[in-house]
């Protein structure tokens, strides 16, 4: 018979809960996808992004096309398809919504941004191949402020550059200075406006203010590797890992939390996972590149918690 110090030792630690919450592995909920051509099938998707319905829009990056699924994975409607006209892509591979719902994607061999609506009807594209400010060379990532700007990292100018929702030119940082940028490839925002930017060269997230001052970076050796998607949800970063197939959680001033994911095809098993997506309630969506398809968590208080629980009553049944 376990002892009451025991036991009660063990629900100081559970009421306490972050140091315990944080060592669990998120629930595995389901998944959808499997390679193909066919509506729903997909073909090494690269990002996603979830509008304030819950509604999922996928950058299908080798079908060049946009998806958009319900929140449990039920297909809705595609855009796009190979090509360089309006509306068309040449590898789709970052995508965010703005509050208005519309939908941005970075068309990387076009070297543009595309605007959408919710629907996938095309509203405006800039952007050409260069190095002057409102070009590009090689968009990865687009994310969207608060106040409406368009965030997008321009991989191979080594640079973020800002924009209003038509794409009117504002500002472009990390060029110089102590907040330099070798290769961003993933931009979130969190709600005080702060700019986080994944760097694969650096392995590391680099901080700017949203006119671009930098604030700060971190990353430990061995905790980022050639880092891929981040998303932001309240005061936690999600980080894709696709090198180490995984995903990480850290606060946003880069503390460990956990990670979870092997390389494989089983549930909750990654291979090249490239984007990640959370919902306010902790849902977490993860774009699995190489095996083609969605996989969903639930990263909730309430599921942590009830994992934890569980746990603690194995231990000290």
């Amino acid at each position: 018979m376990k002892s009451s110090f025991g036991i009660g030792v063990a629900v100081l630690l559970l009421l306490a809960g972050h140091q315990i919450a944080c060592a669990q592995t998120p629930p595995f909920l389901f998944q959808w996808g499997g390679q193909g051509i066919g509506p729903g099938q997909l073909d090494g998707p690269h990002d996603l992004a979830i509008d304030s319905f819950g509604n999922v829009y996928v950058a299908d990056t080798r079908n060049f096309r946009i998806q958009k699924f319900t929140s449990e994975g039920t297909y809705l409607l595609e855009w796009g398809g190979f090509g360089s006209d309006p509306g068309k892509f040449w590898y789709p591979f970052g995508i965010a919504i703005d509050a208005a719902g519309d939908v941005y994607v970075a068309d990387l061999i076009n070297h543009r941004i595309q605007k959408f609506t919710a629907s996938g009807v095309f509203v405006r594209t800039w952007g050409i191949q260069g190095e002057a400010p409102g070009e590009f060379n090689g968009p990865y990532d687009v994310a969207i402020g608060a106040d409406g700007s368009v965030y997008v990292a321009d991989e191979e100018n080594h640079r973020v550059q800002r924009f209003d929702s038509d794409g009117k030119f504002i500002s472009q940082f990390g060029v110089d200075g102590p907040g330099q940028l070798l290769l961003p490839t993933s931009i979130a925002i969190d709600a005080s406006g702060r700019v986080f930017v994944a760097d694969q060269l650096l392995n590391q997230i680099t901080v700017f203010d949203q006119d671009g001052n930098f604030l700060a970076r971190w990353g430990a050796p061995g905790q980022l590797i050639i880092p891929s998607g981040i998303a932001i949800v309240g005061s936690s970063l999600y980080e894709a890992d696709p090198n180490t197939s995984r995903v990480q959680k850290f606060t946003l001033d880069g503390t460990f939390l956990l990670q979870w994911g092997t390389l494989g095809t089983g549930p909750g098993q990654f291979n090249s996972p490239a984007g990640v997506a959370v919902t306010p309630a902790g849902r977490v969506y993860v774009a699995d590149q190489s095996d083609h398809r969605i996989q969903v968590f639930d990263d909730s208080p309430v599921a942590v918690e009830a994992r934890s629980w569980g746990a603690v009553k194995a231990k000290y049944r």
